[in-house]
């Protein structure tokens, strides 16, 4: 793939190109401590403890976050696609307290 052919380019710290299926196992490693990390917060919110004002709080300094990367990167953080994840996670907050018989 481009990106493992192009790696030691682009990181520093690696040294040789990256096969496909090198990739492709950093990839679906990524991903799967992407899913962990989700998990682990928003157990953390349906296990109570944390409330949806730390949440909220929380979302609000990702999404700070994540304006502060892609300017690094050179890009920038549009101000649809940060409501569409707002409303992404607002929905799964919703789902957490329909599921304990909580108010939304």
């Amino acid at each position: 793939t481009w990106i493992g052919e192009n790696l030691p380019d682009i990181v520093p710290f690696a040294e040789s190109p990256y096969s496909r299926q090198e990739v492709s196992n950093a990839h679906s490693a990524f991903k799967k401590k992407i899913r962990r990390s989700g998990t682990t917060f928003f157990y953390a919110y349906y296990a109570g403890l944390i409330d949806q004002e730390e949440i909220l709080t929380m979302i609000h300094s990702m999404i700070d976050d994540i304006g502060e990367l892609l300017k690094i990167e050179g890009g920038e953080l549009s101000e649809s696609h940060s409501e569409e994840v707002q409303l992404l996670i607002a929905q799964v907050l919703k789902n957490i307290n329909e599921a304990e018989g909580f108010e939304y």
